[in-house]
């Protein structure tokens, strides 16, 4: 048996997206690689790369690239922890032909505080600077409530004034 520190994902997406009068069949396709946390102490560090290829058929464009994350963690206690990272990915607002869950930059750092209320319920503020122009880009909250086998966040962008419900399954 070969064991390895290195997991990789497979993704892939395809759906009909509709945004004003545009409307397109949106596929993307994901390949990527994360290593097992490293561990110093009480300090914990993601590393993930992936390459990632959108296509949209309403205008034929495909947005091709690389994509990096650097996150560093810490629990404090039980029940409260720190993170503070770097990502960088190639889609953005500026290369896409929808906006959702796109970012108008490439280059993100990120840090924020998590507080665990009990066993179900975590609520995370964070910061995140856009690093292309050196300033804050958003304050986000959220609301992690775990159901045995999914989870439920809810997130409010604060400078965006937007509010984001998601259900997730957990990956097993």
């Amino acid at each position: 048996v070969c064991s390895s520190d290195l997991n990789y994902d497979l993704k892939y997406e395809i759906g009909h997206w509709r945004s004003g009068s545009t409307s397109s069949t949106h596929q993307k396709y994901e390949v990527g690689l994360t290593r097992d946390p490293l561990v110093f102490g009480r300090y914990v560090m993601l590393l993930h790369t992936s390459y990632t290829v959108t296509k949209e058929s309403a205008d034929d464009s495909t947005v091709r690239g690389m994509n990096y994350d650097a996150v560093l963690g810490r629990e404090f206690d039980k029940r409260t922890a720190a993170y503070a990272g770097y990502h960088y990915t190639k889609n953005t607002t500026q290369n896409s032909l929808f906006d959702y869950d796109n970012d108008d930059y490439s280059r993100k750092f990120e840090t924020g505080m998590s507080y665990r209320l009990d066993d179900k319920n975590r609520f995370v503020v964070g910061l995140e600077f856009n690093t292309d122009k050196g300033k804050l880009a958003d304050v986000d909250y959220y609301w992690f409530h775990d159901l045995h086998c999914s989870q439920i966040i809810m997130r409010y962008r604060e400078k965006r004034d937007k509010f984001e419900a998601h259900w997730q399954f957990t990956p097993w």
